[in-house]
This record gives C-alpha cells, structure tokens and sequence, in this order.
C-alpha cells in the first residue's frame, strides 16, 4: 500500500493472480507461489524464499496441497500486500499453519494472524475463537466458517468429545447468521422480479452459488422459491415481510430518482436525507447529485487517520466494509449493507479504466478466490479505504499490489 502517487489511465493488464484454493493454487508450495508473483521485486523475492526454508522447511515447502499450507498462502499474500517483513510474516504463516490441525477454521486461523501483524489483540486464542464463534460473530466470515465446519461434521472430523460443541456453535451461528440472510433473499426476490438480462441471470447465479455455500441450512424453512423462503424467515424474525414486487410487464413506468435540493453555501451540516435501498441489477441508478465529487472528497477527509479496528464502525476505529458504509451515508441518499461480499452484489460492473467518483472497489488481498477488502474510488486513479495497516488513507489504484488484488467495481449512482 502506497502514498498518493499518480495513476496512469493507460491500458494495463492485472498482474496475473493465482487463487490459492484452486486446484492450480494448491499445487503451489509455499515457496513456488512467492516465485509467481509478479508483484513482488527479486531481491524481495530472496528474502522471503530464505525466511520460508527457515521457519517451515519440510512438507510445508515441498507440497502444497493440504488446507494448512492453502492458509499459509494466503497469510503470506496479505503479508506482501500489507508490506509485513518476511521472516515474521512467515512466522505468522507457520501459526496458522499449525492452527488448522487443531480443527481451527481458516478465516479464523488468517484472521487472527493478520490481528497479530498488526499489533492488534485478538478476543481470544483460535481454538477458542473457532469453538465458541457465536461470542465473537462476526458477518464478514460467518459464511465460510459455518461451511468448514459442516463439510467437518459430514466427512466425520471432529473428535467426539468435540462434536457438541461445534454443533452447538454451529446452530447459534446459524441463528445469528438470519438477519444477513434474509435481505440476501429479499435481493433475490427483487432480481427474478426484473427483465431476466444477461447481467441479472449472472446475478442470480452467483447468489444461488452464495447461498448455497454457506447459508444452506440457515432459518427453518430451507426449500422453496426466495419469495417462499424470505416470508418464513422474516416471520421468524418478527420483521414485516414486504410485497413481492410485480413482474416487468405489470409494473408502472418508473420516476427517477431525483437528486437531492441543492445546499446553499453557507449552510456548514449536510441536509438529512431519507435513506433508500442500494440498486441492483436492472434498478435504476441513484442521482449523486451537484458536486458530488467535491462532497465526497471533504467527507474523505474528514475520516483520514481513523484507525482501522476490524469489526469497528465509527470514528474510533473502522474497518472497510463499514468505511464505505459510512461514507456513503454521509454523501449520498444509499444504505449500503455491512459487509463486503454483500456490497459486491449491487449495482453494475465497471472496468477499472471507466471508474466514475463514488464507485465501489474491491479486491482479494488474500489471494483466496473472494472479495476480502473494499474502498470507494474519489477520482484521479485514487481510492479511499480502511488499510488494516495503516487505518483510513487515500492509495492510487495503480500499484502493483492492488492492480494484482484487483476484484471488480460496481457502479451505484448516476452523475
């Protein structure tokens, strides 16, 4: 992550990427993945090969081919994006490593390691986080670690003095998981009720492919259309369920979105706006209204410096989802959920070279096949993020770590 520098709007190839949960990613060693990366200068390249054979050496670098290594993967790929030295990344790497044979989730095994690089204290130690994960909830990962450890539970895994507890755990976090996704339903309720275009068919892909993965066994009504399943759950959680939206062909023409009532200059606090859902697919996009460009370079500003606290949602301490919430609660009339995958979901894809003030960009800084980190794009091939290293910072796009972690932009508002 670098300093303000200038982005060049050339034509540019990403830097090639290997996803480490591939079938191709884990086949890699740990020292045949550091050689693949373009991103990374030779003599860097050196140290971090001698700091792997001291810290690992045997399986570890000669196979890459089981979870462990898969997980120090991605540890050593968030280690070069956030410039940690080699040798206490690779330590870090080796921990997480380890903590997989003790039946440690991977998002919770990388995530504690990444706490610990960046002098944060994690709440607990893994095994704790792993077994006792309703305690220490958290959106952003709950999906992949409900998968773990069902695939664990099917396949036999886990000890059987331990199966209680992770199946006790297992139902809680499913519990906790239920507001999240009952607007992920809601979402497909909304996409099978536009024209089925290309992009909303996509769309309704990756959700089913999401929802599959993780929130498969979420809620007790688990068959049935989104319409179906979304009554049942928002039942369940005493919320009033919405009208299923009318199909195309039933709808009334739509008003666009006005922009919001000019602010005269004098005025010094933004006006209060009523909030409205994001777009989708086949939605309408949202008025940014006059200036917005100039807006949301003051609000950026006023938010450099915060530092980065995961899980954090204010000025105290912040993390990137809830980064590019916040400023789009303050400059715009959008409510953008909480987490990040979430907010990949919205809107419409923009190439990299077309990005507009106020798009959202995301990346995969751990290498693992997924959205992991989001920031919003305030112009002149800068954006705007929550930097685990170092809290919110503006960075040019155009650096070698995030054109290779680059993941998609997705375009919410109008100007």
């Amino acid at each position: 992550m670098s300093h303000l520098t200038a982005f060049l709007l050339a034509a540019t190839l990403t830097a090639p990427r290997t996803d480490v949960t591939s079938e191709e990613g884990r086949k890699l060693t740990l020292l045949q993945y550091v050689a693949s990366r373009t991103d990374v200068a030779s003599d860097d390249k050196q140290k971090w090969d001698k700091a792997l054979r001291q810290v690992f050496g045997g399986k570890a670098i000669k196979d890459g081919s089981d979870e462990g290594v898969t997980v120090a993967k991605s540890v050593v790929a968030a280690s070069i994006f956030f410039g940690v030295e080699p040798v206490k990344a690779a330590r870090a790497a080796y921990d997480a490593y380890h903590d997989t044979y003790r039946w440690v989730p991977p998002p919770i095994a990388i995530n504690y390691q990444l706490m610990k690089l960046q002098g944060r204290a994690p709440k607990a130690q893994p095994r704790e986080l792993a077994f006792n994960f309703p305690r220490y909830f958290d959106s952003e990962i709950a999906p992949e670690i409900v998968f773990w450890w069902e695939e664990m539970l099917g396949r036999g895994a886990i000890a059987k003095a331990d199966v209680g507890r992770v199946t006790a755990s297992l139902e809680k976090t499913r519990e906790l998981m239920r507001p999240f996704l009952v607007e992920r339903l809601w979402q497909g309720v909304e996409l099978e009720s536009r024209e089925q275009t290309s992009t909303v068919r996509e769309e309704l892909v990756a959700l089913a492919r999401e929802l599959a993965r993780g929130y498969a066994n979420v809620g007790r009504v688990r068959q049935g259309t989104y319409y179906e399943r979304y009554l049942a759950l928002a039942k369940e959680l005493g919320q009033t369920a919405r009208a299923r939206p009318l199909r195309p062909e039933a709808q009334a023409p739509r008003v666009p979105t006005q922009p919001p009532p000019h602010r005269p200059e004098h005025t010094s606090q933004a006006p209060k706006r009523d909030k409205t859902p994001p777009p989708i697919a086949g939605d309408e996009l949202v008025h940014a209204g006059a200036d917005f460009a100039g807006t949301l370079r003051k609000a950026t500003a006023t938010w450099l410096g915060t530092p980065y606290r995961f899980g954090g949602t204010d000025r105290r301490g912040i993390d990137c989802s809830a980064f590019s919430r916040a400023l789009y609660d303050e400059t715009t009339a959008i409510e953008l959920p909480r987490n990040s995958r979430a907010q990949f979901s919205l809107g419409t894809g923009v190439d990299k070279a077309r990005l507009a003030v106020g798009d959202l960009v995301f990346f995969d800084t751990l290498d693992r096949g997924t959205v992991t980190h989001v920031g919003v794009y305030v112009g002149s091939g800068e954006f705007a993020h929550a930097s685990s290293s170092r809290g919110v910072v503006i960075d040019a796009l155009g650096s070698a770590y995030y054109e290779r972690a680059w993941w998609g932009g997705r375009r919410l508002l109008l100007q």
